[in-house]
């Protein structure tokens, strides 16, 4: 088995019609890059990777990885790869938005701290696809200083549906701490329209 593991994600951030970002986590710090084809075309783009803050259960810190691509063709299956050299971390696929929807197709949630029902919920979401998820807060039932809460109450409750389907996250009042901000907030004001740093965005969807 490889040393290399991704132990959060990969999950998919700031959907458009022509990009989007792919995002994981891992203990190590690597050069990795992100490949993507779509009707025989093939690019890749290499990550950025970023340190997270320390905790108690790693106290030296993890790393939050992050690619975005971009000049995608509107309403196209894309699928993806992470790789580090030679070797293939993590696949999926992904498909971009329309450019002039006539409908907008979303799922919200909040709350999922209380998030009994990932598996349904999971099924749920494949079975309709919709553009994308609208999370309007507290994945966290602590504070947003605790890591593990993220992972166990959110990413790993439904893995495949976030590596698959984008989402935006809005944070509630138990994600006030460092770890929404570094694993959903900084990343998607990349790419948004966002005065603070990801607290507070706007992004346009067809009309």
């Amino acid at each position: 088995m490889s040393s290399k593991q991704i132990v959060l994600g990969p999950y998919l951030l700031s959907p458009s019609a022509t990009g989007i970002t792919v995002a994981w986590e891992m203990r190590q710090a690597e050069s990795l890059s992100v490949s993507f084809e779509a009707g025989g075309e093939r690019r890749q783009v290499r990550a950025v990777r970023e340190k997270e803050p320390a905790r108690k259960e790693q106290p030296e810190g993890e790393y939050l990885y992050t690619a975005i691509l971009d000049h995608l063709a509107p309403d196209t299956t894309y699928s993806y790869a992470i790789q580090c050299g030679g070797e293939t971390l993590a696949t999926s696929a992904f498909r971009t938005q329309k450019e002039h929807p006539e409908h907008l197709h979303l799922v919200t949630l909040s709350d999922s701290h209380l998030f009994y029902n990932g598996e349904r919920f999971g099924r749920m979401v494949e079975h309709v696809q919709p553009d994308f998820i609208l999370h309007s807060g507290d994945i966290s039932f602590g504070t947003g200083f605790q890591h593990d809460q993220y992972a166990d109450n959110w990413f790993h409750k439904i893995p495949e549906v976030l590596a698959s389907i984008p989402a935006w996250y809005i944070p509630g009042n138990h994600d006030d701490g460092p770890f929404d901000e570094a694993l959903l907030l900084s990343p998607q004001a990349k790419t948004t329209n966002s005065p603070d740093g990801g607290f507070t965005y706007s992004f346009d969807v067809g009309r």
